[in-house]
């Protein structure tokens, strides 16, 4: 039922945000901060073609041709950061500029692997023109074999490849009960000029099977040479990578609200948008909130969110009878 379920393009994206160390001030109405975070943005794409002939084999899909060529980004970098912001009262303003170091990246490119079986004779067309870049992720070290490169802590902290970014937040405070925010987040790129490999695949190959009576009659059938055979038409060979190559954040923009009913009810709303580069699409998101107030020491707190096409709903309740604060949670 999993594969039955999954659409005809499907995706995961991941995006993680480690802040290691902030120190910051304030002086009069000015606010200033020094930090430092590991992040990492990661999208895959892969169609269903791909999962069911994984899954079933090419069995039920003779005479049918296949698309399977999965999508991949992967960019992890070192983020060095200052802020400043500025109070004029009901409204703060406030921006980061930061320095960024890439650790490592891999994007697939353009080109597809396209998969036909012959219904008459049952010979395997392969066509693959699909394309991969990397930069101190990974290599090819022997046929179809995948190196993933391991870097020291200096490589993570100050690589060679690098790039600036821009974050900016505003908060206006309409009244006591009302406030509204924007913010944009990771409007920048970092440019790849070191360590820069792209891998193709090797165009169409024709698999004509094997030769059953040769094989009964004679010295028997070598299975492992034949299925070595399509595995290295499958596999990926290095060629000329581009000088360098710019690669845009997936930045986030939205706006917000908060608003406080009374001592005991608070309800919160951001709408945002989450453009992922690779892609070169905009997901929106809407999340809802509200925090209840039902003792003293006990508060309640439920959501609703809609991003990437789906429903989430959590719920939480926190306790704090006393110097200590308990915290249960719960989602999707």
């Amino acid at each position: 039922s999993l594969v039955g379920d999954l659409e005809d393009e499907n995706t995961l994206m991941n995006s993680t945000e480690l802040m290691t160390f902030y120190a910051g001030t304030r002086i009069n109405q000015w606010r200033f901060g020094l930090y430092h975070s590991f992040r990492l943005q990661a999208e895959s794409l892969y169609p269903a073609d791909l999962v069911e002939l994984i899954w079933y084999g090419n069995g039920r899909y003779i005479g049918e041709e296949l698309s399977i060529a999965p999508g991949g980004f992967y960019n992890a970098w070192n983020q060095f950061g200052a802020h400043v912001a500025y109070d004029f009262g009901k409204l703060q303003v406030g921006v980061n500029i930061n320095r960024n170091f890439s650790a490592s990246y891999g994007q697939s490119e353009s080109g597809d692997i396209g998969i036909f079986t012959d219904p008459d004779f049952y010979e395997i067309t392969v066509n693959n023109t699909h394309q991969v870049v990397s930069s101190s992720f990974f290599s090819y070290e022997d046929d179809y074999t995948v190196e993933v490169e391991e870097n020291s802590w200096l490589q993570w902290a100050f690589a060679q490849n690098g790039g600036w970014s821009l974050d900016l937040g505003m908060n206006w405070q309409i009244n006591d009960k009302l406030s509204v925010h924007g913010f944009l987040r990771d409007l920048g790129s970092i440019t790849y000029d070191e360590n820069l490999e792209r891998y193709a695949g090797q165009g169409e190959f024709v698999y004509q099977g094997t030769q059953l009576e040769d094989g009964l009659l004679d010295e028997g059938i070598d299975y492992d040479v034949n299925l070595d055979t399509i595995i290295t038409e499958l596999d990926y060979q290095e060629v000329q990578a581009p000088s360098e190559k710019e690669v845009s954040l997936h930045a986030t923009y939205g706006i917000g609200a908060d608003y406080l009913m009374n001592e005991k009810n608070r309800f919160s709303l951001i709408l945002s948008q989450y453009h992922s580069s690779f892609q070169d699409q905009s997901f929106e998101i809407l999340h809802l909130g509200w925090h209840g107030r039902l003792l003293k020491w006990m508060w309640l707190n439920a959501n609703y969110s809609y991003k990437f096409e789906r429903h989430n709903i959590g719920l939480g309740l926190t306790l704090a009878p006393g110097p200590f604060q308990f915290m249960l949670y719960t989602d999707n």
